[in-house]
């Protein structure tokens, strides 16, 4: 089996950054392949090209494409290479050799949701809400607040299977976006369980 992962950070050391790593080298045991492609800041990303990760299983690839991290701009760049990597998956067909695709949160879900083919061996993990953490009243501000509204509509409306952290915020994403998931979600808390 061989699996795909785009997360935000596979490095970084905020709690969900260690929680995907934890995942991410728990499946490699499980899996033939294990590939992740994170999106660390710039400055996360020189750091990282300095200092050579050697510590990884043997059958996990790492590809950290730096990104500014700038709110509006930052949600618009992470849409984009979503799209490049989709297209890149179906024109070069290695989607047909990858059973799974794991994506933590609705932003980097936009181009694989647009092929129908990606959709079915997709699990997208919506571990919050996105508006809640971006601060400040201006346009771009506002116009970023909304997108990630649409964003979460868009994963609950079309995705395969979607996960969550807890059935209580299941249930209040779905008050606040007015919108149910096509089939039930996933349940994956902080932790690794792999029987899940």
């Amino acid at each position: 089996m061989k699996i795909l992962a785009l997360i935000p950070s596979f490095y970084g050391s905020t709690g969900y950054a260690v929680n995907e790593r934890q995942l991410m080298e728990a499946l490699s045991k499980k899996v033939n392949k294990c590939f992740v492609i994170a999106f660390p800041s710039i400055r996360e990303g020189l750091a990282l090209f300095r200092k050579r990760q050697n510590n990884l299983p043997k059958n996990m690839l790492v590809l950290n494409i730096p990104i500014p991290h700038r709110f509006l701009i930052t949600t618009v760049i992470k849409m984009l290479v979503s799209y490049a990597i989709s297209i890149f998956l179906l024109i070069s067909r290695l989607y047909k050799k990858i059973e799974l695709i794991y994506i933590r949160g609705p932003v980097f879900a936009v181009g694989v949701l647009s092929f129908k083919p990606l959709t079915r061996k997709t699990v997208i993990k919506i571990p919050g809400f996105a508006e809640d953490v971006i601060r400040g009243e201006t346009l771009f501000h506002l116009i970023d607040r909304k997108l990630h509204i649409l964003l979460d509509k868009l994963v609950l409306t079309r995705a395969s299977k979607i996960a969550v952290g807890s059935m209580p915020f299941y249930y209040e994403l779905v008050q606040r976006r007015k919108v149910k998931a096509r089939n039930k979600p996933l349940l994956m808390p902080a932790g690794i369980n792999l029987s899940t």
